[in-house]
């Protein structure tokens, strides 16, 4: 939608779908860091549980899931910025760039940078369900 809009122009769509994707791959790196060793002690009982390795793993999960939010904040801010030039979108999405800034305040606000991520996830989702696509003819 947003390449349709705004052509290659700018290559904001290209930034868009680059921020996304960054998003969506440290989340799961987070994910996954965090969750398998715990996932490992379960699946096999003879593993003695190493009280170095969990909080290793943790670490690591929490810098994931820090640094996913600058990937959302590209993500929040190429999208506004093709709405306010091309309309694609209804013009009162792009105050959605507020939620950008706050996640990329994300180092002092974890939960709030996360959440402001995804109810931007969620309206724009919702808006594009409920309108659908815009043709751009």
């Amino acid at each position: 939608m947003l390449r349709r809009a705004d052509g290659d122009r700018t290559g904001l769509a290209g930034t868009a779908l680059a921020g996304g994707i960054v998003f969506a791959t440290l989340t799961a790196a987070g994910f996954t860091a965090e969750v398998a060793y715990p996932a490992t002690l379960m699946r096999f009982d003879e593993l003695p549980f190493d009280d170095q390795i969990a909080p290793l793993l943790l670490t690591i999960a929490s810098w994931f899931y820090h640094y996913c939010q600058v990937g959302t904040a590209v993500m929040i801010f190429a999208t506004s910025l093709v709405v306010w030039r091309t309309e694609v979108l209804p013009r009162w999405t792009v105050v959605g760039a507020i939620l950008g800034v706050v996640a990329l305040l994300h180092t002092w606000f974890p939960l709030t940078a996360a959440l402001s991520g995804l109810v931007w996830i969620g309206v724009i989702g919702l808006l594009l369900a409920i309108r659908g696509a815009p043709t751009g003819e």
